[in-house]
Parts: C-alpha cells; sequence; structure tokens
C-alpha cells in the first residue's frame, strides 16, 4: 500500500467517524426539541424533507472532505503527483461520505435520541465495513457477501480506478437509506412520539 491509498484510507477512517456524529441531530435533534411536528405540518413532503435534511449534513461533511484531499494537492507544488489517480479517489470518499451521511440521516430519523442516532449509524457503517472480513480471512473473494462490503467498492477508486458498480453501490445505498428515512417520516406525520 503506497502512502497514497494510506491517505485516502484514512480519509476513509475518517469519515467512518465523523459523519455519524454530524449527522445524528438532523432529524432526532429536531425530535427531541418538538421541533419536528413544526416542520411536518408545514405542507413540505417527507421526501423533500429527508433531501433537506441530506444535502444539508453532505454539504457540511463535503466541506471537511475538501480540507482533507487539500494536504495531497499541497504536495503537487513540490512534486509531481498523478492528478487523475487523485481524482477517483476523491470520487470514491465522496461516495463513501454520500452513503455514509444518508446512512446517518436515516438513523436520526428512527431514534428520538441523538446519541443513539448516532450509534446506531456507526453500528451499521462498521457492521457494512467488516461484513466480509470472515470471507477474506478464508480466501473467498468475489461472492455476494464481498459485494455488500463498503471497503470492497472504496478500494479501486484509492488505485485509481472507477467502476460503475462501484458506483451504482453507493447510490443503492443513499436511496434506500433516503427512502427509509422518508417512510419513517410518514409514520411520524400519523402519530409524532
Amino acid at each position: 500500500m503506497s502512502i497514497q491509498e494510506l491517505v485516502y484510507w484514512y480519509a476513509g477512517l475518517l469519515c467512518i467517524l465523523l459523519v455519524p456524529l454530524i449527522t445524528m441531530r438532523t432529524i432526532a435533534g429536531d425530535r427531541r426539541t418538538q421541533s419536528l411536528s413544526l416542520l411536518l405540518a408545514s405542507g413540505v413532503g417527507n421526501t423533500r424533507i429527508a433531501l433537506g435534511k441530506y444535502f444539508g449534513a453532505l454539504g457540511f461533511v463535503l466541506l471537511v472532505i475538501v480540507l482533507v484531499l487539500a494536504m495531497p494537492l499541497a504536495l503537487e507544488l513540490g512534486t509531481s503527483l498523478d492528478l487523475g489517480r487523485l481524482a477517483a479517489a476523491a470520487l470514491g470518499i465522496v461516495l463513501f461520505a454520500a452513503a455514509l451521511t444518508a446512512i446517518g440521516v436515516m438513523c436520526s430519523a428512527w431514534t428520538s435520541q441523538p446519541a443513539l442516532a448516532a450509534a446506531a449509524a456507526f453500528a451499521i457503517t462498521s457492521l457494512l465495513a467488516i461484513v466480509d472480513a470472515g470471507a477474506r480471512v478464508q480466501g473467498i473473494d468475489n461472492t455476494g457477501i464481498n459485494y455488500l462490503a463498503m471497503p470492497t467498492h472504496v478500494e479501486p477508486f484509492f488505485r485509481g480506478l472507477v467502476a460503475s458498480v462501484d458506483i451504482v453501490y453507493f447510490l443503492l445505498i443513499i436511496v434506500v437509506a433516503l427512502a427509509f428515512t422518508a417512510r419513517r417520516l410518514d409514520r411520524l406525520r400519523g402519530s409524532p412520539d
């Protein structure tokens, strides 16, 4: 593993640790302060609320990623950097963080306690990060369980490979998590907790 890939892995690890903390108050905080009922009564659809909360949190997460990616870009002043590989890695980290943000918003919608939302998001993220660890130890690759693991889809980006299957994986996670968020908001609209 090169130094460049190590920097990208640390950026991914930073996302795993920070994103649940950033997203924990998106909906759970509104429920706790009882301002979610006002938002639900405003006539805005559940999907729009979910997307608004998601893009608000994602904007902050992307700001953190830009700051992390500024470090390798600073090296361009003194060395020749493979900018294509850096762009592929940046795309991978952005997709990874976008999926983690969607999971965090979903967990925030399902609980009224922000700390519990952060713990649930971290647990789901950790599960998706290590789901294929046993298969890898046994030397089993290219199976369905390997497809479920996030590292399987992030690693190619770090090596400069952009594959549509990896992009679709992250987009599926985002869509499913936001659909669950909108579904939960629909239930909360009927009977707020």
